[in-house]
């Protein structure tokens, strides 16, 4: 038989600590497209080392603090951009500022970071120091990780993708 004290500290522990299976998924990035004078510098720089114009209008911005500094870094995907997009989506560019300028941190480019901005999350842990981006596609879901200098593909690869050759 349980006391009404015991179940108040069970109740009190539920409501304190809920069980929510997106907790340990991570969170969403949250991207945005509103303007400013930050996404207008992005949109250059993004345009100039495409080499073509990046559209404003398709240019997706989430803000995530890396490493914990209290700066936020910029996760940018350029939508409508056929050197950043292809038939298996788009390749993030995720971004430091420098001063008043912004640069690009090596982000492990290879074909497993094609998605859509919805794709991609932040895990709940995180890897020396850093966040741990997620990205789930229908097939696979692999891990990007901090290694001191780069962001890379935390190894080892999925089963589905190990086998492949």
């Amino acid at each position: 038989m349980i006391t009404r004290s015991l179940a108040a500290l069970l109740v009190g522990l539920l409501v304190a600590s809920p069980l929510d299976a997106s907790a340990a998924e991570g969170s969403a990035l949250s991207f945005s497209t509103k303007p400013s004078p930050d996404r207008v510098a992005i949109e250059k720089l993004l345009s100039k080392q495409s080499g073509s114009p990046v559209n404003d209008k398709w240019l997706q911005l989430a803000e995530v603090d890396i490493d914990g500094d209290g700066t936020p870094e910029v996760f940018a995907v350029a939508m409508n951009s056929d050197y950043y997009c292809g038939d298996a989506g788009c390749i993030p560019v995720l971004l430091q500022r420098q001063g008043k300028s912004w640069r690009a941190i090596d982000f492990g480019l290879n074909s497993l970071t094609n998605g859509q901005p919805e794709d991609w999350s932040i895990a709940p842990d995180r890897k020396n120091g850093h966040v741990v981006f997620v990205m789930s596609e229908t097939t696979f879901t692999t891990r990007f990780v901090w290694d001191g200098s780069a962001y890379t593909e935390e190894l080892p690869l999925p089963p589905s993708l190990a086998t492949a050759g």
